[in-house]
């Protein structure tokens, strides 16, 4: 992991999506962590409203993917291969491989934080973190596509 890391550290693409993996590995799973004490502490609910949750999520999903597929072709397509253009063909599975891994560590230091962070600060303030921070992110990251291997 720490050869595909180093490869390239100072150009801006790599680095971009190395911090977007970080970002929404945390995220993800402060959300993930969070969500059946939301539903229960938070709105009330019950296992029957957790899992219509959890449906609406999965349904949001399909149609986003279903939506992706009709109209991304009016988008540029630099914006939709940044992690291709970010890395040269022969490295491509090196850097896939630590991208993979910076995710899982993202993920179980989001969920270990989001777990004791709710402790103190509350359910509600720790999810909305992600969930308002998330789509900038994208936006920025997406807005300075164009990258040089």
């Amino acid at each position: 992991m720490v050869r595909g890391a180093a490869r390239r550290p100072r150009q801006p693409g790599p680095a971009r999506v190395i911090a977007f993996s970080l970002i929404t590995g945390i995220g993800e799973a402060a959300i993930g962590t969070l969500a059946a004490p939301f539903v229960r502490d938070v709105l009330g609910g019950d296992g029957r409203a957790y899992g219509l949750a959890m449906a609406s999520q999965s349904i949001g999903g399909l149609a986003g993917g279903l939506i992706v597929t009709l109209i991304g072709h009016r988008f540029d397509p630099r914006a939709m291969t940044v992690f291709q253009q970010a890395t040269d063909d022969s490295h491509r599975g090196r850097f896939w491989g630590t991208i993979m891994g910076i995710d899982a560590v993202a993920m179980l230091v989001g969920t270990l934080a989001s777990g004791a962070l709710a402790e103190h600060l509350g359910i509600l303030p720790v999810i909305t973190v992600p969930a308002r921070f998330e789509p900038h992110l994208g936006r920025y990251l997406s807005s300075r596509a164009r990258c040089t291997r």
